[in-house]
């Protein structure tokens, strides 16, 4: 009867070697996706900020040229009455 326990004990022991060889292998997998994704993520973040950078340096300029046309307007206006 011993014996028997004993080789359940290391049937089971194995299976559970198993296992956690396989969710090993799942998190290794899992860490290198991971990896990749916090590099694209990285990239995208530099991307999104030189954009963000180049809009608001853009949309300053257009704003103040904006600005500027219509004080010209109203001076004008102001002026020919």
């Amino acid at each position: 009867m011993a014996d028997e326990t004993t080789r359940r004990l290391f049937d089971t022991l194995d299976k559970q070697g198993q296992q956690l060889a396989r969710v090993e292998t799942l998190l290794a997998a899992r860490e290198k996706v991971c990896d990749m994704q916090d590099d694209k993520i990285t990239k995208l973040e530099t991307r999104v900020s030189l954009l963000e950078r180049s809009r608001s340096v853009f949309s300053g300029g257009l704003g103040f040229a904006a600005w500027a046309i219509s004080t010209i307007i109203m001076l004008l206006g102001v002026m020919s009455r």
